[in-house]
């Protein structure tokens, strides 16, 4: 398995928050990372993003070309991966368009791995993307207080 470790990059720009889920009296402890502009992304460090992506796609969604992954995924303006222990469980992607005449946020894609679909992981990264884009603010804003927790 690929680690998150392995890809830190300081050029990019990267925020990661910590974080906790508690779901029937089990604490979850994860890190949040949020990439913006993640088109910039660049070699090898968008081959490790699409390997670690394309896993947990693999599992949840099944295969999709890697050509897909870069476009729709790896190619977005915002990106929030989900990390527990190292190990990424969950991403999605999203992107500022004009739809109708009016800007949304428009999702591009979103997947959970199998064993932490129960958490309600993907309305709690989902909601942090709308909430960032509604209130016009960076992921590193946010601040996650001490103490407090996301419940299940």
């Amino acid at each position: 398995m690929i680690s998150q470790k392995q890809y830190s990059d300081t050029k990019l720009k990267r925020k990661i928050k910590n974080f906790n889920i508690i779901h029937e009296q089990k604490i979850y402890n994860f890190q949040l990372e949020s990439i913006e502009n993640a088109d910039k992304i660049g070699d090898p460090l968008k081959s490790g993003y699409l390997t670690l992506v394309d896993n947990v796609i693999s599992e949840v969604w099944g295969k999709f070309s890697q050509d897909f992954i870069v476009r729709h995924i790896l190619s977005a303006s915002r990106i929030l991966l989900l990390w527990n222990q190292d190990c990424l469980v969950a991403f999605t992607t999203a992107n500022n368009k004009v739809i109708g005449g009016k800007n949304v946020l428009y999702i591009e894609f979103t997947a959970v791995q199998k064993d932490y679909q129960h958490l309600g992981i993907s309305r709690r990264i989902n909601f942090l993307l709308h909430y960032t884009n509604r209130r016009n603010c960076r992921f590193s804003d946010l601040q996650f207080k001490t103490g407090k927790n996301f419940h299940g």
